[in-house]
Formats: C-alpha cells, sequence, structure tokens
C-alpha cells in the first residue's frame, strides 16, 4: 500500500513539474519551492540563443531603462540595415520576458505593449502617460515608498509600482 501510495505521489510530483514547466521561471521556482521540491528538480525552460535575440536584447539594453515597443524595434534593425520581421521580435520578446531579461508593461491594454530592460540598477519609478501622443516616461521619486507605506497603512492595499501610471501631457504636447 505504502509503494502505490509513494508511486502516486511521485507522479503528482512529475505532474506538477509538467505544469510548473509552463509558467515564467520565477514564478515557477517560487511556487516549487512552497510546495517542497527541491531547486534542482525544476528547470529553467529551454531556449536556444540566437543572434538576433542577442541583438535584440542588446538593443534594449543600450536604451539606459527606456521602454520601447515591437515596431521601434523593428525601426531600429531596418534603420541599420538588418531587418528583423515583426513575428520574430515578439517571439524573441518573449522569451526574454520569460527568462526575466526583459519587463513587459502593458499599460492600459489598448495601447500595444513597452519593453524595458532588467538591469541591475534598477529604480522605483511611476510610469507617466501621456494622453496626446502616447509616449509613456519614467519618473523617479523618491518618496514613492513613503506614499506606499501611507496607502498600506490607511487602507491595507498594496501598491504594485510596475503597473502604476499616472495620467497628463508631456512636456512636448503640453507646449501644443
Amino acid at each position: 500500500m505504502a509503494s502505490i501510495f509513494r508511486s502516486i505521489i511521485g507522479k503528482i510530483k512529475l505532474i506538477i513539474i509538467f505544469i510548473l514547466t509552463r509558467i515564467q521561471y520565477r514564478v515557477k521556482l517560487k511556487t516549487a519551492i512552497k510546495l517542497g521540491f527541491e531547486v534542482g528538480e525544476v528547470k529553467r525552460p529551454s531556449r536556444y540563443n540566437t543572434k538576433q535575440s542577442q541583438a535584440i536584447l542588446s538593443y534594449i539594453a543600450s536604451l539606459n531603462g527606456e521602454h520601447t515597443t515591437a515596431s521601434r524595434i523593428q525601426a531600429h534593425f531596418s534603420s541599420i540595415g538588418s531587418p528583423i520581421g515583426i513575428a520574430t521580435i515578439y517571439r524573441h520578446l518573449e522569451r526574454l520576458v520569460e527568462c526575466g531579461k526583459v519587463h513587459k508593461y502593458n499599460i492600459d491594454g489598448v495601447s500595444g505593449a513597452c519593453y524595458q530592460y532588467c538591469g541591475a540598477d534598477e529604480h522605483r519609478y511611476l510610469h507617466l502617460k501621456c494622453e496626446s501622443c502616447g509616449e509613456i516616461s519614467h519618473f523617479q521619486c523618491d518618496l514613492l515608498d513613503d506614499v506606499e507605506q501611507s496607502i498600506y497603512k490607511e487602507s491595507a492595499f498594496k501598491v504594485n509600482p510596475r503597473k502604476t501610471v499616472l495620467y497628463g501631457l508631456c512636456a512636448n504636447c503640453a507646449r501644443h
């Protein structure tokens, strides 16, 4: 009876590991540890690393924390004589997001997603979105921690700064 039970538990573990391989690596690893699995049992999804993927990552990293879109990436590579198809760019961006090298932002659910390099020197900031031209920029705010703590203290609401957006007009649109 005990051997049948161990066999069933082993199969359940395999099923859970299979399901977890379909989820982003960070979430998968945290979940697996909570469920009592050893870190070695949970593997990072195997992805091949291509020159195009490296070129896209290098370009995003060169933007020094600025957001970019798939169409801007495509325009950049076309302008330097190395065109990459938009479907290929999206495929590589999704893989870069999965392995934690790039952040993906879908600010309002209407306009396309923006991407940003996950650098070692990430700062806390708010997203500012222009209601006229759609430009997204960062505003680093030293008071952000205080604001988040105050909100949590008063309402027990935990703010997600990665999804916090303030809407208004950028400097360029405000002048016109």
